[in-house]
C-alpha cells in the first residue's frame, strides 16, 4: 500500500494560493519627484484592439478617423502658436493669473481646429486651472478653448496656485487634440512653419522674482519697440525709394515726350524745308522757262522783222 505525504500536499496547496493573489494584485505605484507615476501590467500578447485611437482592428484595419485627430503637444501637433503676455497678476495671495495670447500665426485650411485640453509643467509645485482673470483683455479660459481656422489672434487666461515647493522660473506648455477634414490637411497643418511667441515662465510676482521677471518683460517691450521701429525704418525707407522710383519714370516720361515734340518739330521743319526746296525749284524752272520762253519769243519777232524788211527790200527793187 503507498503511503500518503501530506507534506508535499500542504506545500502545493500554499504555492497555488500566492500566484493567485499575485494575480489579482493591482498596478504598481511609485514616487518620482514628487509625482505618482502608475506602471500598468503589460496586456497579453493574445489581447487585441477594438480599433479605437488608431490601432488596428483584429482585421489589421486602422481607423481613418484617427489621421484626421491627433493629440499631444500643441508645437508638435499643428496647433497654434502662443506666447506668455508678461508677468503673473496677483489675484490674491497665493493665487496668480497668467494671460497668453494664441494665434495661428498665418492662415490655415478651412474646417481645421485645435482644442486646448492640459497645461503641462516643466516641474512641480504649481498646479494649473482653467479660468478668465487678470486685466490684460483675457476673455476665455485657455484650457477648453478650442481655435477654429478662422480664429486670427485670441487672448485667454490661466489661474496659477503655488505651493511651497514652487520654483521661479516654471514653464508651461499645452497640450491638446487637432482635428481636419483630411489626413492630407492635418499633414499641411502640421509641417507649417509657425513663429511661437514668449515662452511662458511663472516667477513669483509676490517674491523676489518680480523684479527680474519685470526687467525680462521690458526687455521683450524694447526689443518689440525696436524691431517696430525698425520696421517702420524699413517701410519708410521702401516708399522713399518707391517715390525716387516713380519720380525717375515720370521724369524719364516727360524727357521722352520732350523728345518726342522736338523730333516732330524738327521732322516739320525738314518737311517745311523740303517743300521750300521744292517750291524753289518749281519757282527756278518757272523761271528758266519764261526765261526762255521770253527768248524764243524775241528770236521770233527779230526773225519776223528780217523777214518784214527783206519783203520790203524787194518790193522797192
Amino acid at each position: 500500500m503507498a503511503l500518503s505525504r501530506p507534506g508535499v500536499g500542504i506545500a502545493t496547496l500554499s504555492i497555488a494560493v500566492l500566484l493567485a493573489i499575485a494575480g489579482c494584485a493591482g498596478p504598481a505605484t511609485q514616487t518620482d519627484a514628487g509625482r505618482t507615476v502608475s506602471a500598468s501590467p503589460s496586456p497579453s500578447p493574445t489581447e487585441t484592439d477594438d480599433g479605437e485611437n488608431g490601432t488596428p482592428d483584429p482585421d489589421g484595419e486602422e481607423d481613418p478617423a484617427q489621421d484626421r485627430v491627433r493629440t499631444g503637444p500643441v508645437a508638435q501637433y499643428g496647433g497654434p502658436a502662443y506666447g506668455d503676455q508678461g508677468v503673473a497678476e496677483v489675484v490674491e495671495a497665493g493665487v496668480w493669473c497668467k494671460t497668453i495670447a494664441v494665434f495661428w500665426g498665418g492662415t490655415v485650411p478651412e474646417g481645421v481646429r485645435f482644442t486646448f485640453q492640459h497645461a503641462v509643467t516643466d516641474r512641480g509645485g504649481l498646479q494649473v486651472e482653467g479660468g478668465v482673470c487678470g486685466s490684460r483683455g483675457a476673455d476665455r479660459s485657455c484650457l477648453g478653448m478650442t481655435v477654429g481656422a478662422d480664429d486670427s489672434q485670441l487672448t485667454c487666461s490661466l489661474v496659477l496656485r503655488p505651493d511651497a515647493s514652487f520654483q521661479d522660473g516654471t514653464s508651461i506648455r499645452f497640450e491638446g487634440t487637432l482635428e481636419c477634414p483630411t489626413s492630407e490637411i492635418c499633414d499641411i497643418v502640421v509641417a507649417r512653419d509657425v513663429q511661437p511667441g514668449p515662452a511662458i515662465v511663472v516667477v513669483d510676482p509676490e517674491g523676489e522674482g518680480e523684479d527680474e521677471q519685470q526687467q525680462d518683460q521690458d526687455q521683450q517691450d524694447q526689443d518689440q519697440q525696436d524691431q517696430d521701429q525698425q520696421d517702420q525704418d524699413q517701410q519708410d525707407q521702401d516708399q522713399q525709394d518707391q517715390d525716387q522710383q516713380d519720380q525717375q519714370d515720370q521724369d524719364q516720361q516727360d524727357q521722352d515726350q520732350q523728345d518726342q515734340q522736338d523730333q516732330d518739330q524738327q521732322d516739320q521743319q525738314d518737311q517745311d524745308q523740303q517743300d521750300q526746296d521744292q517750291q524753289d525749284q518749281q519757282d527756278q524752272d518757272q523761271q528758266d522757262q519764261d526765261q526762255q520762253d521770253q527768248q524764243d519769243q524775241d528770236q521770233q519777232d527779230q526773225d519776223q522783222q528780217d523777214q518784214d524788211q527783206q519783203d520790203q527790200g524787194e518790193g522797192q527793187a
